[in-house]
């Protein structure tokens, strides 16, 4: 079982985050233990259990509590009352947790970053164009008559190849 750290990580330095997140427990640091541990929960019929799980929540049957793996924060169950688990699991997501904080910063990075298909420099027709020596795919064929610099980095353009997607 490899453990990734930022050493293995080339591009660590540049990544929207400190580190990353490992469990300070052994209790619950992996999604599928934090599923498995909801099978003894109260309330196990619960549709809940994949998304706290997700969110790095877990049940401990021995004190009868559900935990975050990363701090430790933790509820009683009471009747396995799952409003008190939607209770926990806002507070949770609102909290100082660093595993809720980089889970979020990643959920936005990757919404923010989505690779759009339209030409730099139109925005109007889809990008069919990379310009090289920089290798920015970027352009439309349109623009790339009209366009001597590569609208990314500003660097002259000798060449254009086009490129094929299915």
């Amino acid at each position: 079982d490899e453990e990734f750290t930022d050493e293995f990580i080339i591009n660590a330095a540049s990544q929207p985050y400190t580190g990353l997140v490992r469990a300070r427990h052994e209790s619950g640091h992996t999604i599928s233990d934090r599923l498995n541990s909801f099978e003894q929960f109260p309330d196990h019929g619960s549709n809940d259990t994949n998304e706290l799980a997700i969110s790095g929540i877990y049940y401990d049957n021995r004190t009868k509590t559900i935990k975050c793996f990363y701090c430790e924060s933790n509820m009683r169950i009471i009747n396995g009352d799952s409003s008190f688990t939607q209770c926990f699991q806002h507070l949770h997501r609102v909290s100082n947790c660093h595993y809720i904080k980089q889970i979020n910063d990643v959920n936005s990075h990757s919404l923010k970053q989505q690779p759009s298909n339209k030409c730099s420099w139109c925005m109007v027709n889809e990008k069919r164009l990379m310009a090289l020596p920089c290798r920015h795919f970027c352009l439309c064929e349109q623009c790339a008559h009209i366009k001597q610099l590569c609208p990314i980095c500003q660097i002259e353009v000798t060449a254009y190849v086009i490129v094929y997607s299915s």
